[in-house]
């Protein structure tokens, strides 16, 4: 197989001197790494570059894109199939010496293969004038004129042939909307789309197909299957399964990981062209059953006595075996209207500290509190400095969490008599309250820089040796009541509460009779202190021996229990 680098041009378009030898060796670099990946068996495939004008931007100056064509040879082609890259960065390269397309994964290795297909594949690189703005974060006018250029361009080097969509990754989702201002413009297909902020849109009046092929298997954070789909089902797109005989279990997203469905191109290649020609794609490629990479429910439940906001939002994980498993009930910190969850709706969910407890044998469940993800209602944020009550705070979001505790007792696969409370931030304050209830079932908590905030510094941030007195007193409060055994994971950098705050309120919660483990992390580099939750490998050995220790000192159920 022979398979040449694109050249640059010079100005009688024709390739630039040296660039056809060195043409030569990056295809047998090439050849031999379809090779290894099992991908031999692509026609000759000559990938060429142009660059195509779009618009005048904003300073005067002519906005263009490079795209990068693999067309197949000697004719026969029936699609264009144009991949809009939705990266913030240029992906396809200026220099010769660099396969132009290989950082636009998986289409860098799908592309060559669907032209055996009659299928035309172009990659189009982000416009000149992007200055790091991903596709989410520019207006849909100008996307949409970019690619009607690329698209007119297109139109008269394969007059007659249908143009289609293609996405891939973050922000592909934007595509969509981008496609309803563009009425020449095919299918869409999207290979591991993260539809995380497209949960609340409403497609189903959309005039063309969508097709999304997705790993249930991956661990790539920010590609979720479950919002894919979610979004899918609703809006009557056909999601086809791209399996693997094990689930994976580290979090990369790049070349390697199941989201770039390497292993599967032969045939992510014969699905989408099976697509583009009309014809009834299978609902799985690669291995069935295909793995997940964990078992995941995204349900809603009622709220008691709630006026205009009846339901909210849950996500609970469940760790590989039978069951039934302990639980943990994460609760989030205070969210703002122009956090993700709020603005975008996006499930609030932590997959950093789901694992550890789902590789502890634990399930993870993950309520959304009013007006976040989608849950009813508009989140009400207590910004409470000079209230007189210092557990207060914690009072209004403890009213959200109570309910989960009853929700997850009609699931067979939870142990409600194993529960240790969770939260972060405002969440872990909340938490806290509930404890003081000593709830049945309710074995422990973890506190996650849990607390509230008071005076602060001239910099907005918690002075070194300034004690918030509030802070104290609230968890004097919920040592006097507490039962259960707590661990509380800080870090002395914390912007909200100072070292000193930290060390007064454990002292005063353990000198008001409460049990609580102090893990307090000196100054975190290049990190806000407040976010020590997305470290694990600083507290995941405390966390484990914590959970150990709860399960084991759980006392015998009384007959009748």
């Amino acid at each position: 197989m022979a398979v040449s680098a694109a050249c640059p041009l010079d100005a009688a378009d024709a390739p630039a001197p040296g660039c056809k030898r060195l043409g030569l060796l990056l295809a047998a670099a090439l050849a031999l790494w379809l090779g290894l990946y099992g991908l031999a068996g692509a026609q000759e495939v000559e990938w060429r570059l142009q660059t195509v004008s779009t618009r005048t931007g904003p300073t005067g100056k002519v906005a263009t894109i490079n795209l990068s064509i693999a067309a197949p040879q000697g004719g026969g082609a029936r699609h264009v199939l144009l991949y809009v890259s939705s990266f913030n960065a240029p992906q396809l390269s200026q220099n010769p010496k660099v396969d132009r397309v290989a950082p636009v994964l998986p289409w860098s290795r799908v592309g060559p293969l669907l032209t055996n297909h009659g299928v035309v594949f172009v990659a189009a690189d982000i416009p000149s004038d992007a200055n790091r703005r991903s596709l989410a974060n520019r207006p849909l006018p100008e996307i949409a004129a970019d690619v009607r250029a690329v698209m007119l361009q297109l139109e008269q080097e394969f007059p007659g042939l249908p143009i289609h969509l293609a996405g891939f990754g973050e922000d592909a989702g934007e595509l969509v909307p981008v496609s309803q201002r563009l009425p020449g413009a095919g299918r869409l297909v999207f290979v591991s789309p993260d539809f995380r902020n497209y949960r609340a849109y409403d497609w189903k009046s959309l005039k063309r197909q969508v097709m999304v092929l997705q790993s249930p298997g991956t661990q790539c954070d920010y590609v979720s299957f479950a919002d894919a789909a979610m979004v899918a089902q609703r809006n009557g797109f056909r999601m086809v399964l791209a399996g693997y005989p094990q689930a994976e279990r580290n979090t990369v997203c790049g070349r390697g990981s199941q989201n770039t469905l390497e292993g599967l191109e032969a045939q992510t290649a014969e699905v989408i062209a099976q697509w583009l020609d009309g014809r009834e794609p299978p609902s799985g490629i690669g291995h069935a059953p295909a793995a997940v990479a964990w078992r995941e429910q995204v349900l809603r439940y009622a709220m008691p006595e709630s006026l205009g906001a009846q339901t909210r939002e849950i996500t609970i994980l469940y760790p590989d075996g039978a069951g039934p498993f302990p639980v943990t009930i994460f609760n989030h910190g205070d969210v703002l209207v122009e956090h993700p969850p709020v603005r975008f709706r996006q499930r609030m969910v932590d997959m950093v500290v789901a694992r550890e407890f789902l590789q502890a044998g634990w399930a993870v469940a993950f309520p959304a509190r009013r007006g976040v993800g989608l849950s009813d209602g508009l989140y009400t944020y207590e910004n409470v400095l000079d209230d007189f009550n210092p557990t207060y705070k914690a009072q209004v979001h403890a009213r959200e969490i109570l309910p989960v505790l009853d929700f997850l007792k009609q699931f067979a696969l939870i142990d409600t008599n194993r529960v240790v409370l969770s939260g972060q931030s405002a969440g872990g304050y909340a938490v806290m309250q509930v404890a003081t209830l000593n709830l049945p079932g309710v074995i422990g908590l973890v506190n996650f820089s849990g607390g509230r905030s008071d005076v602060r510094g001239p910099d907005g941030r918690a002075t070194p040796g300034y004690i918030n007195e509030k802070m104290v007193n609230g968890f004097a409060e919920f040592g006097k009541a507490t039962s259960i055994p707590t661990l509380w994971i800080f870090a002395e950098n914390d912007s909200r509460y100072s070292a000193a705050t930290v060390r007064a309120a454990h002292q005063a919660f353990t000198a008001g009779g409460g049990n609580a483990t102090l893990l307090l992390h000196p100054p975190l580099p290049r990190m806000d202190g407040h976010f020590i939750y997305q470290v694990p490998r600083i507290w995941r050995g405390v966390l484990q021996n914590y959970l150990r220790t709860v399960q084991t000192n759980i006392p015998p159920k009384s007959p009748g229990q």
